[in-house]
């Protein structure tokens, strides 16, 4: 963990994302746990219908790694893998956009399709980063 670092998968399964989220609690304006995304005190959460999800969050962002200060971080995680992919979606297409801020987070949500693949996501709270 001494180079710049892509974290895929929230911290309920990978250790990587436990310990990095907590290292940088201080500047992300989000928390996880009990099954949802609580961000500035509202608490996001996905939909299910017949025991099947529709509709899920995710989070992913830039940042100053925070134990390798020469280093970046890109965490990318959700409720659940459908969250995940909507945030490395989001990431792909929209990420690399030149007026986003350097440090950054963003929360979206999306559409479980039919098939299991994620729509378009949508960007609920974006916020730059005090690194």
């Amino acid at each position: 963990m001494e180079h710049d670092l892509l974290v895929l998968g929230g911290p309920k399964n990978n250790e990587v994302a436990r310990r990095l989220l907590a290292a940088m609690a201080e500047p992300l304006p989000f928390q996880l746990g009990g099954g949802e995304i609580t961000w500035d005190g509202t608490a996001y959460q996905g939909e299910a219908a017949d025991g099947e999800i529709t509709r899920d969050c995710g989070y992913t962002g830039r940042a100053t790694y925070p134990l390798n200060l020469n280093k970046r971080v890109v965490p990318i995680g959700g409720r659940s893998t459908y969250g995940t992919a909507a945030a490395s979606r989001w990431l792909t297409e929209d990420g690399a956009d030149r007026s986003l801020a350097a440090d950054i987070a963003v929360l979206v949500e999306a559409s479980v399709i039919r098939d299991g693949h994620v729509s378009t996501p949508r960007v609920l709270r974006r916020a730059a980063l005090n690194v």
